[in-house]
């Protein structure tokens, strides 16, 4: 910083995970391989659920959320009120949540 220059402004983490979620990664890729996540958006409509580690079954509240299909796993994102959440889920669970009507996609 020069003489006469003031101090880039702090981010706050909620401007920065806005940031985040508003960018197109679609271009992206590692390596020489092509990108396989696939992202989408969602409602929770029903009984959508994730284990947190080795303990319970959470449940992920109905509403918007972000999906991000990848091969093994799909991980789902959302906000409720001033909680942020995510979770990965197998992709066999995601499968029964959309037949099932619990999880539309839009």
């Amino acid at each position: 910083m020069g003489p006469g220059q003031s101090p880039a402004p702090a981010l706050s983490y909620e401007w920065f995970v806005r940031l985040v979620l508003a960018s197109d990664f679609s271009h992206c890729t590692h390596g020489n391989q092509e990108d396989s996540m696939t992202r989408k958006i969602g409602q929770v409509k029903g009984k959508v659920t994730y284990r947190e580690g080795d303990g319970i079954m959470m449940k992920i509240p109905k509403g918007p959320c972000e999906i991000e299909v990848e091969q093994l796993d799909i991980t789902l994102t959302w906000s409720d009120g001033d909680v942020h959440g995510s979770a990965a889920i197998p992709k066999s669970d995601y499968e029964q949540y959309v037949a099932s009507g619990d999880l539309v996609l839009e």
